[in-house]
């Protein structure tokens, strides 16, 4: 970040580090419709309107609809559910949706429609929507005596409210409410007492059972309204009225709807039924219950349910459900959604709404070109891909990182590819993820680098390599850039000496040609036939490093010397990520690759330095073991890294040593092998994965030796024999003739 864009950097800074509210929501970062409702949704307007379009579809039409919303876990589902009110109030037709929610529960009794009718109820309550309805509902019937004449008028004389108030009624919908509660109390029991007497004409207007009337008028304006509570939500018995079947639940369910109509006009009740997932600790009989309930539910009209879960919850629904169930879930389904992972757009969107609560209590805020201060859209993207894309997890990790500004008391922005590397990469060891090698690749061919400077700059970070190595490899003696060699003074772009300590007959040369293009087809014939020229008298061996195929001029080589040369073909995408690691590595984790990092860089590249030495002299290398040269402790990549780096990220426990070029659980993938046993199954398939990754390296042939060593690695063989080593060379050449190869006493030809 240049220091001149933010002039007020370290006052915004000064802010972030105060115990304001976090911007960031806390672990488990989740929305609840009930608890922890969605302040905003961003990037699912699609699913949204999709919806709501089913929900007015509900509104006209009485069928009951069914939707599924399923995703993985984190990726937004009940951030969508706990956003829909809001939703529905933006587009005016909150007044005519009725909201039920539950969390789905992991007990099957919980699926019965009395047990369904309860929580539904208790919802209604809790919410006051049943408050709501029963004032309404007392104010339709005195007005419908004001207006029908007859006994319903004349009784009306009989309350202890003047003419003018029952006027004023039909106007203001809150006046019986404050007439009720503040000045003229002994009204609840006359009214309740005008509808008793005037049951028989009511039921023309209003066809429900009137002791579920009565009941539910009493929990709101009666002396009893304990007990009439109590029966209203099926725990007691009021004056006749309880409920404590199935079908009282039913049939109170439907009272309830004809009464919302009643005063509501036309209304639909949304059921959700969230976190399915919930069941899956006895899915067989939780899943059948809820497919019971669900449809006891499709029997009544203008519903709408709405089901969201995981992908592994659906999976396990479904495949409960013999054949003639799910058909009928099929044919009742009104759409059936699967959540995709948002867009990184989306979630740096996301970021900015919150940081934006967050800065708008502040005098100062960050530059306008970092609205995501003190985070980027390149760390963003990136975090969010580590996570799996996983916006729970997100949103947690960057509320862990202002913790950590805060506890340290110094703000570390986070915001190129490189700072995220440095403080959310979850992986200790090298080994690039997919999106690490796209990220990767692209620096490599970054347009604000020309072409020779960007080929010299691999040169030196490849010689750094191999200087690495050379501290463990004896055969290894000199790497130098372009040193002029020959008559002609020919210069290789990268030079290894070998054997340099030995007679000068068994000295080795051997050059890297090194030319990383963005732009160009082909490298250019002018370098081709320098290395034609170096190989012919001056160089024992010479291998390319190119993003670009070579020109053709490189047939023209006398088929004598053809082998002295290694790799011709362009670096896979892989490759250059890896050659591009090379080039930052020192940037981002500050400090020198290790041996052992740099020997792990160079493969993944693919220069395998002890290939090279084996191609050029038939015979494997001596190595000084790492021990010899180190003089402290080792330390693995991550703990160097973050010890010599500005942000402090947490350090794994100092008793647990990482080998960095192995993922990690990869070491109990691979138990030794009994030697015995040389000849398992086990060891065919390792052997014939050995040949497919080396023939993904762009190299014509493999080494026996290079398969047979690194089959040993793997398997931990120590104290290997002659006869062993005979047994894996006949393996190599078996295997490999079996996948249709060329197989000759040291090598493999791969097709081309």
């Amino acid at each position: 970040m240049k220091d001149h864009l933010f002039k007020d950097q370290k006052k915004v800074n000064d802010f972030i580090l105060t115990h304001k509210h976090n911007p960031f929501p806390a672990p488990p970062a989740s929305s609840d419709y009930l608890d922890n409702p969605a302040k905003f949704i961003i990037g699912r307007d699609n699913e949204l309107e999709l919806i709501t379009s089913v929900l007015k579809e509900s509104l006209d039409l009485p069928e009951s609809k069914l939707m599924f919303l399923q995703g993985k876990q984190g990726i937004g589902k009940s951030t969508i559910v706990s956003s829909i009110p809001k939703h529905l109030k933006d587009i005016n037709i909150h007044n005519k949706v009725m909201i039920v929610y539950f969390n789905t529960s992991n007990d099957e009794k919980d699926y019965h429609f009395l047990n369904f009718y309860k929580q539904t109820i208790k919802v209604l309550d809790d919410t006051n929507f049943l408050e709501k309805l029963v004032f309404a509902t007392l104010n339709k019937i005195l007005i419908l005596g004001i207006k029908s004449g007859g006994k319903l008028e004349q009784d009306l004389q009989n309350l202890s409210i003047s003419q003018e108030y029952l006027n004023k009624i039909e106007t203001d919908s809150h006046l019986l409410r404050s007439l009720l509660n503040n000045k003229i109390p002994i009204l609840k029991s006359e009214i309740i007492k005008y509808i008793k007497s005037n049951y028989r004409i009511l039921r023309e207007y209003l066809n429900i059972n009137f002791n579920f009337l009565l009941t539910i008028i009493e929990c709101f304006i009666g002396d009893d309204a304990f007990n009439a509570s109590n029966a209203l939500h099926g725990f007691g018995v009021y004056e006749g009225f309880e409920i404590n079947t199935d079908n009282d639940a039913i049939s109170t369910f439907n009272d309830l709807k004809k009464l919302t109509k009643w005063i509501y006009g036309e209304v639909t009740f949304l059921i959700f039924f969230d976190h399915l997932e919930r069941g899956l600790n006895h899915p067989t009989e939780v899943y059948q219950a809820l497919f019971s309930l669900l449809h006891s539910i499709r029997t009544q009209k203008h519903t709408c349910i709405f089901i969201s879960g995981t992908l592994d919850a659906f999976t396990t629904f479904y495949s409960i459900l013999d054949e003639d169930r799910r058909l009928q879930i099929d044919n009742w389904l009104s759409f059936y959604e699967t959540l995709r992972p948002l867009d990184p757009e989306s979630v740096a969107n996301i970021v900015k709404h919150l940081l934006g609560d967050f800065y708008k209590n502040s005098n100062f805020r960050p530059d306008y070109s970092y609205p995501l201060y003190p985070f980027g859209s390149e760390s963003i993207t990136y975090l969010y891909d580590n996570t799996n894309e996983d916006i729970r997890k997100t949103l947690i990790e960057l509320h862990e990182k202002i913790k950590i500004f805060r506890k340290n008391q110094v703000v570390t922005p986070v915001i190129t590819f490189f700072d995220s590397l440095l403080n959310f990469r979850q992986d200790r060891s090298l080994h690039l993820t997919p999106r690490e090698i796209t990220l990767f690749a692209q620096k490599l061919v970054d347009e604000n680098i020309q072409d020779k400077n960007r080929s010299t700059q691999a040169e030196f970070a490849l010689i750094n390599l191999i200087k690495q190595v050379k501290n463990v490899n004896s055969a290894i003696t000199d790497v130098k850039h372009e040193k002029p060699i020959g008559k002609k003074n020919l210069k290789p772009d990268v030079y290894i000496e070998l054997f340099g300590r030995l007679t000068l007959s068994k000295v080795k040369k051997i050059g890297i040609e090194v030319k990383i293009y963005r732009v160009g087809k082909e490298v250019e014939k002018k370098y081709v036939e320098k290395t034609h020229s170096l190989i012919e008298k001056d160089l024992d061996y010479i291998t390319w490093v190119t993003t670009v195929p070579l020109s053709r001029v490189k047939h023209e080589l006398h088929q004598s010397l053809k082998e002295k040369v290694g790799r011709t073909a362009p670096l896979s995408t892989d490759q250059q990520a890896y050659l591009s690691l090379a080039l930052y590595f020192e940037q981002i984790f500050k400090r020198q690759p290790d041996p052992r990092e740099a020997e792990f860089v160079l493969n993944r590249i693919g220069l395998n330095i002890d290939d090279i030495i084996i191609d050029v002299t038939g015979k494997k290398p001596d190595k000084i073991k790492h021990e010899e040269i180190d003089t402290e402790k080792p330390e693995d990549g991550i703990s160097k890294w973050i010890k010599d780096s500005p942000p402090i990220p947490p350090t794994p426990p100092p008793d647990i040593k990482i080998d960095p070029l192995i993922p990690p659980g990869k070491e109990e993938e691979q138990p030794p092998v009994d030697l015995n046993k040389i000849k398992s199954e086990q060891n065919k398939n390792k052997i014939s994965e050995i040949i497919i990754e080396l023939s993904r390296l762009g190299k014509t042939y493999a080494n026996k030796a290079t398969i047979s060593k690194q089959l040993i690695k793997e398997n931990g063989i120590k104290n290997i024999t002659k006869d062993d080593e005979e047994t894996i060379d006949l393996l190599i050449t078996e295997i490999g003739k079996e996948k249709g190869l060329v197989v000759k006493p040291t090598r493999i030809y791969f097709k081309k």
